[in-house]
C-alpha cells in the first residue's frame, strides 16, 4: 500500500517511519523544505524516531520525505497530522482545510470491485477534534 503522511512534525514523522517499517512505501510530504532536507540527511528531530531508524527506512526504499505535490500521485491512503492550533479556545482548523485538498486531488482508484477511492484520514493529539466534511 502507498501512503502519504502529510506533515512532518513528531506525530506525523512517527507515524511515516512505522508505516514504513510496517512494509507500507510511504511518502512523508512537508511543506517545510528545510526539514523536508533534513530527512533525507537522514537528521530526526523527533526523540521517538532517531536518524539510525530513519536511514533504515531510506536505505530499504520504503520512506521517501518531498514538498513536491507532485510526489502524491497515485497514493491509496493519506494522513494529515498537520497542528490544529487554538483560537481563543476554538480550534483553527485553517492548516487542516488548507492541506486536505492537495493528497484529496492525487487519491488513487481501489483495485476492488466497487472501485471506491483510497482513504483521507486526519490524526491529531487533540481530544476535541470530531470527523466534518471540509
Amino acid at each position: 500500500m502507498q501512503i502519504v503522511v502529510v506533515g512532518q512534525g513528531y506525530v506525523g514523522l512517527l507515524l511515516a517511519v512505522r508505516a514504513a517499517e510496517a512494509g507500507h512505501r510511504v511518502i512523508a510530504c512537508d511543506v517545510d523544505v528545510d526539514r523536508v532536507r533534513a530527512f533525507t540527511s537522514c537528521d530526526s528531530h523527533a526523540e521517538d524516531v532517531p536518524s539510525t531508524r530513519l536511514r533504515a527506512v531510506l536505505d530499504a526504499g520504503s520512506y521517501r520525505a518531498s514538498a513536491d505535490e507532485a510526489a502524491l500521485a497515485g497514493h491509496d491512503t493519506a494522513v494529515i497530522t498537520v497542528p490544529t492550533p487554538l483560537r481563543d479556545g476554538v480550534p483553527d482548523l485553517g492548516f487542516i482545510e488548507a492541506c486536505a485538498r492537495t493528497p484529496g486531488k492525487h487519491l488513487r482508484r481501489s483495485a476492488a470491485p466497487s472501485r471506491s477511492y483510497g482513504s483521507l484520514l486526519r490524526r491529531s493529539s487533540a481530544s476535541w477534534w470530531r470527523p466534518r466534511s471540509l
